[in-house]
């Protein structure tokens, strides 16, 4: 199981054949969150975070430089954060046994202090994507029992669907086969006017199904978000919430359109599944590009069995959640796009990442989902080519992390575009492998 989640939650909305075709700085801490349980496993924006066996590695990839640099916990942070807080007990000497895959108990350190930990990465090259993704743009993953499901973006906005053994710690980007039949993730259903859609992120409800999220984004920013479910080795999901029938856009009044970095966790009042948006508010010049909250990300959040009801998400005000979607504080600030969030034992804190405006990469710890978020660290990235020369779109690959979640794998991808936007050559995802130390 990936998440401690109660049998049958997600069957509440959709069941095994039912599809709905329908068409400011966080200031405090919700008190009824508790604590984590450390092996209840993570869903996450990339992927579903749970123990893993650390053995196996791939074959080599074709790999440039990259990822030369890193910045450890002293780096600037660019989100809109509170003080730090103090750290943990003192857990450098803590051991944690995290259940392997082979049912032998593994030896897991855990962090002393986020604020005093460093990150040590290496460029492990470009994922390899099957020969009809010509984009070579790997969108998202995620663990669903013991697969992992890639989602690869497409050149004519539509996304494809590919499984995969897990392969905990890979040396090199995992192998996936080329012959895959060419199916559509998403079918005409989820967008009703034909808007273009792309994957804005996915997470695993349960050992059997995966939430995936998609959006109508014709500024890189959600206007319509929709939901769709897939089971373990399917290569088409089933819409639940069409485009227009979700979370939309507007901007006056201001509705924020929640759809990214969905992250899933037990509380003493229920299993909740938090949901962020990233849009900024028109009227206020501090969210404008330059401003102090300058590319904004809110949150909320819905009991998991509720998640396909948008009336029933609720959204963290900076003192509580409430019923007002446009009271929504700014958690995270400098998000260029998509980012992902997932809980990681090694730290015991939650871990998000996301690409900075300087071909690098950022990542943040927090206590709870709604923050307050304080910087980790950052990876230099290759840039990209063309006109903008610049890397977007990170995320993590939870999926891939070593058994005590010391080790982290991080995607970008490098986009070739000439003066007038277009494609010159096509774009290439990059893995990168990082050590927390």
């Amino acid at each position: 199981m990936l998440c401690a989640c109660r049998p049958g939650t997600f069957d509440k909305f959709v069941g095994e054949s039912r599809a709905t075709d329908a068409g400011g700085v966080d200031s405090g801490v919700d008190a009824a969150v508790v604590t984590p349980a450390p092996d209840a496993g993570r869903g996450t924006g990339g992927s579903a975070g749970g123990n893993r066996d650390a053995g196996g590695s791939g074959r080599d990839a074709a790999a440039g430089s990259g990822a030369a640099g890193t910045s450890g916990s002293g780096a600037a942070d660019t989100g809109a954060d509170a003080e730090p807080l103090d750290g943990g007990a003192d857990a450098g000497a803590a051991i944690d046994s995290g259940s392997s895959d082979a049912g032998s108990e593994t030896p897991c350190l855990r962090a002393d202090d986020p604020s005093s930990v460093r990150l040590s990465p290496s460029d492990l090259g470009v994922m390899p994507t099957p020969a009809w993704v010509s984009s070579r743009y790997v969108e998202r993953s995620v663990a669903v029992d013991d697969r992992v499901l890639w989602l690869f973006g497409m050149s004519e906005h539509r996304s494809m669907a590919a499984w995969s053994e897990i392969e905990a710690a890979p040396a090199a980007p995992p192998q996936l086969d080329e012959q895959m039949p060419l199916v559509p993730l998403l079918p005409a259903a989820a967008s009703p006017n034909a808007d273009p859609v792309n994957v804005t992120a996915v997470v695993a409800a349960d050992d059997r199904v995966a939430l995936i999220f998609f959006a109508y984004s014709p500024f890189l920013q959600p206007i319509q978000v929709g939901l769709a479910r897939i089971e373990r080795d399917q290569r088409q999901a089933q819409v639940v919430r069409a485009l227009g029938s979700f979370f939309v856009y507007s901007a006056a009044p201001f509705r924020p359109a929640f759809g990214t970095a969905p992250v899933i966790e037990q509380t003493a009042t229920g299993t909740f599944l938090y949901l962020y948006s990233c849009n900024p508010h028109p009227d206020l010049p501090e969210e404008s590009i330059g401003g102090i909250l300058d590319r904004p990300c809110r949150v909320a959040r819905v009991p998991l069995g509720d998640v396909a009801d948008p009336a029933l998400y609720r959204y963290w005000n900076g003192l509580d959640w409430g019923t007002d979607a446009a009271s929504a504080v700014v958690v995270i600030r400098g998000v260029p796009g998509g980012f992902s969030v997932s809980f990681n034992r090694y730290l015991e804190k939650y871990l998000a990442v996301h690409s900075g405006s300087s071909n690098n990469l950022i990542l943040r710890w927090a206590d709870r989902p709604q923050g307050p978020w304080h910087s980790l660290g950052a990876v230099d990235t290759l840039p990209g080519g063309g006109a903008l020369g610049i890397s977007l779109y990170g995320t993590e690959h939870a999926a891939l992390r070593d058994a005590c979640e010391q080790v982290v794998y991080l995607s970008y991808v490098r986009d070739f575009l000439d003066n007038a936007g277009m494609q010159i050559a096509p774009s290439e995802t990059r893995l990168v492998r990082v050590q927390l130390e």
